[in-house]
């Protein structure tokens, strides 16, 4: 995926990185240098929501399943 715009990352390396940088965790890119890239890129941006709303959601079903209820 790629928006068509030069980027100082390019999208497939911010899309790699998505997984960790939804979850906190360090990454092989600067956390700025993410955050730039999803301020400027549309694609990678709406990417980056759809992957932490999925994560959300995995964890809530994790959650559900673990409650004894």
């Amino acid at each position: 995926m790629s928006c068509g715009k030069p980027h100082e990352v390019d999208c497939t390396e911010i899309l790699t990185a998505l997984d960790a940088f939804i979850d906190g965790e360090d990454t092989a890119l600067d956390r700025a240098k993410i955050t730039a890239h999803l301020d400027e890129c549309g694609p990678c941006l709406q990417e980056q929501h759809l992957e932490a709303l999925v994560k959300a959601r995995d964890q809530l079903l994790a959650r559900s399943a673990e409650d004894p209820r």
